[in-house]
This record gives structure tokens, sequence and C-alpha cells, in this order.
């Protein structure tokens, strides 16, 4: 009966195939959960949404994938899909803030929250294309 642990993965295949991969990973997730205290949640999927054309540029780059401008066409379309799909849900949850906001005696309670929010909306932005970046990296260095 052979056994049934797995031969011990060599330093340099560690170094080379995941590490990359498992940095990837926690920083996609680490930087989702952060931009999520900035930006809605509609907002963080349209950013997500953004995930198929990072695989394709590192697909690109570390030449697993030909540049194609059909591929290049597809996958811009599927974004632009997704992201108008999401779209309505961006709309409908800024107008339940701003029915919530008006519903508050004096506009005191929770306003300091959404202000500051839309104020940092741009560093949740950011931190969310980061978290997609990091996530076509990973998906990119599993296909090594």
């Amino acid at each position: 009966l052979p056994p049934l642990r797995p031969p011990p993965l060599p330093l340099s295949s560690f170094v080379r195939v995941a590490l990359p991969i498992g940095l990837g990973s926690a920083l996609d997730i680490s930087f989702s959960n952060w931009s999520l205290a900035f930006v809605s949640v509609a907002y963080h999927v349209i950013l997500k949404c953004t995930v198929p054309l990072f695989v394709l540029g590192f697909g690109i780059l570390l030449r697993i994938e030909r540049a194609q401008a059909r591929t290049l066409l597809a996958v811009c379309l599927i974004v632009a899909g997704v992201s108008l799909a999401s779209l309505e849900a961006t709309e409908q949850e800024e107008a339940a803030e701003a029915a919530r906001e008006g519903a508050t005696f004096g506009g005191e309670s929770g306003a300091g929250d959404e202000n500051r929010r839309d104020e940092n909306r741009p560093v949740g932005i950011l931190l969310g294309l980061l978290s997609a970046c990091f996530g076509g990296q990973r998906w990119a260095f599993t296909q090594i």
C-alpha cells in the first residue's frame, strides 16, 4: 500500500508557485474586506467584476494567453454586463440611504457615517481595484 502523504514540495517550487498564489489570495481578501469599509456592497460588486480583465491581463503578461481582440472584447462585454446589472442595485441602495437620512430626527443619527463613507469612496474604489488586481494575479498564477 503506497503512503497517503504526498511528497514534500521543494523550496524552489514553493517560492515559484505556492507563495505567489498564497500572497495573491491574502492580499485579495484583505483589500476586498478593507474596501467594504468605504464603499457599499453594490459598488463592491461592480469593482470585483473587473477581475476577468485582470486575469486576462496577467495571462497575457505571463504568456499563458495570447492577446486577441475577440477575447478582450468578450471580457469587456462580461464586465460591462455585470456592472450594468449591479448599477440598479447601487441606485436603489443610494435611494434607501437618502430615505434613512431623511427619516432621522434632526439629521444627526448616522449622518456622520454616511458623509465619511462618501468622502472616502475614492479610497474604497482604489482598494477594491487593488483587490481585483490581486485576484487576477492569483488566478493567472494557478495556471502556471
